[in-house]
């Protein structure tokens, strides 16, 4: 069952669909999670809030999107508002890091935030897929409906993009 079948039949009332997304997608959601947020409580809290978000809205859920974009948008935006919220209460998060691995390797130099609006929403997806999720390439071809050397061919333009965009 594909991610997009689960979170219909979830939809639909299908409990074990849930559980499925939940166990194919926890630790994608929680990497992302722990390389924003230092505070081990802070990441099991936004963690949770991730999936009580897509219980939600998973009337709002889009057959015709990928279910890993519509996921890690959940994960985003949980994540900006819960740092406003800990901010309010004098937590003070970890900042965002930026996809420095994207333009320079070198850790230690300034790195500009990557604006990825100049790149085709196949090719943002690609990347979001990729380095904000660790999805493989097998994943990335699957929820782009390429064969896989195609989706690393699209990775791979995408980047030459942004490294020409940020000389």
């Amino acid at each position: 069952m594909t991610d997009n079948e689960a979170m219909l039949a979830y939809r639909h009332g299908d409990e074990k669909a849930f559980q499925l997304l939940f166990e194919r997608h926890q630790g994608r959601v929680m990497s992302y999670i722990k390389s924003r947020l230092n505070n081990e409580e802070q990441r099991n809290e936004v963690f949770q809030e991730v999936f009580l978000k897509l219980h939600r809205s998973r009337e709002h859920y889009d057959p015709d999107k990928a279910f890993v974009k519509w996921l890690y948008v959940i994960t985003r935006s949980v994540l900006i508002d819960s740092k406003r919220d800990f901010a309010k209460k004098g937590e003070i998060p970890v900042e965002d890091k930026t996809m420095e691995h994207l333009l320079n390797k070198n850790a230690g130099a300034p790195q500009p935030e990557v604006d990825l609006s100049q790149l085709s929403e196949e090719q943002r997806l690609a990347i979001e897929l990729r380095y904000e999720l660790g999805a493989d390439f097998d994943e990335i071809a699957q929820q782009l409906g390429k064969t896989e050397s195609a989706a690393r061919k699209t990775i791979s333009r995408a980047l030459k993009k942004l490294r020409e965009f940020y000389k």
